[in-house]
């Protein structure tokens, strides 16, 4: 992924959270993980390695937390491979060759234990609480995909794969099989839906309206294998509410990407791909409803989650972080 991009590393779907954090770290020479409750620093510490990479002059991706999109969940410099991803539940990860290419940052480490004990029947309710929550909001996700897929019409496989031609036909041939990997370019938050797609420039887009944003499915999975083929490197974006159907795609080494939704100025627009099914009496206000009670159940589980961190945050030595940035700072001047 040699272009930077904005979008979401994983989000709150109609199967329950569904991650590509792996997408982050998979290629990067380095990435430092880190583990901590919440309000210890984790995404303050991140943006400030976002800031200082980008002041230097390099490509740097940002991965957003789809629980407040506010926040930064990774990021990603594309020109030396140095990555910090924030692998707490539900994204818990750890390094896979520990020391070679990964480091565990704990900002446990820097938290009054004693003092936290006191407030364990708070910290358990309040957590129970945001798992109920969330687990709404999934549900609600869940209706909504029922209703997608219940006006869903049957791709043009033929259409298809003539227009999946159509738009790599300028791409030569490569040496190597694409490397895929798969985040979110939209999710529904505590903000309602939020997309990252006006972040891409619009000559570099191409925009394959449909009525609901997984219709394109079987056309962008041709893109992507086609893609591959010729040696791209490729990121599938799903359908927040359907993530087993995709709704955007991108190739960033070009860079451009195909998008579901209709964009105004994109540099190609193909209206005429699928004719538009027509929707079942009422079922599209019925599906905006469904993603608003969603987004309504992750305001909730915002509000405990800010509850939480008002019982974490006092007890945090925030002093002690300078240690964790410039381990970063060193660790990523010396991929240079």
């Amino acid at each position: 992924m040699k272009t930077g991009i904005e979008c979401f590393a994983g989000a709150n779907t109609s199967i329950g959270f569904y991650s590509g954090f792996d997408g982050i770290f998979s290629l990067a020479k380095k990435t430092f993980f880190i583990k901590g409750a919440p309000g210890t620093g984790k995404s303050g510490l991140m943006k400030r390695i976002l800031e200082r990479q980008r002041s230097l002059g390099h490509t740097v991706s940002a991965f957003h937390c789809s629980s407040d999109p506010d926040s930064l969940d990774g990021v990603i410099d594309e020109t030396i491979s140095g990555a910090v991803i924030d692998a707490t539940a539900p994204h818990t990860y750890d390094p896979p060759y520990p020391g070679a290419t990964g480091a565990i940052l704990s900002m446990g480490d820097f938290l009054d234990e004693g003092a936290l004990y006191a407030d364990i029947n708070k910290i358990e309710a309040i957590n129970r609480e945001m798992k109920r929550a969330f687990h709404a909001a999934c549900q609600y996700l869940k209706c909504a995909s029922d209703i997608e897929r219940a006006n869903e019409a049957s791709e043009d496989a033929r259409l298809a794969d003539t227009l999946s031609d159509e738009i790599l036909s300028h791409l030569p041939k490569g040496n190597v099989y694409g490397v895929q990997r798969t985040f979110f370019l939209d999710a529904y938050t505590h903000k309602g839906r939020v997309s990252y797609l006006n972040t891409f420039d619009k000559g570099n887009v191409i925009s394959v309206p449909a009525p609901f944003p997984a219709h394109i499915d079987v056309l962008l999975r041709a893109l992507s294998h086609k893609a591959r083929l010729l040696g791209q490197d490729v990121i599938l974006f799903p359908s927040p509410v359907s993530p087993d159907k995709i709704a955007h795609l991108y190739l960033p080494d070009i860079p451009l990407l195909i998008t579901s939704e209709e964009l105004d100025g994109a540099q190609g627009v193909y209206g005429a791909y699928q004719k538009s099914p027509a929707y079942r009496p009422g079922d599209k206000a019925l599906y905006d409803a469904l993603t608003e009670k969603a987004s309504a159940a992750m305001g909730e589980a915002k509000r405990l989650h800010d509850e939480l961190e008002e019982v974490y945050t006092p007890r945090m030595d925030f002093s002690r972080l300078i240690e964790c940035e410039s381990r970063i700072i060193q660790a990523f001047d010396a991929l240079k």
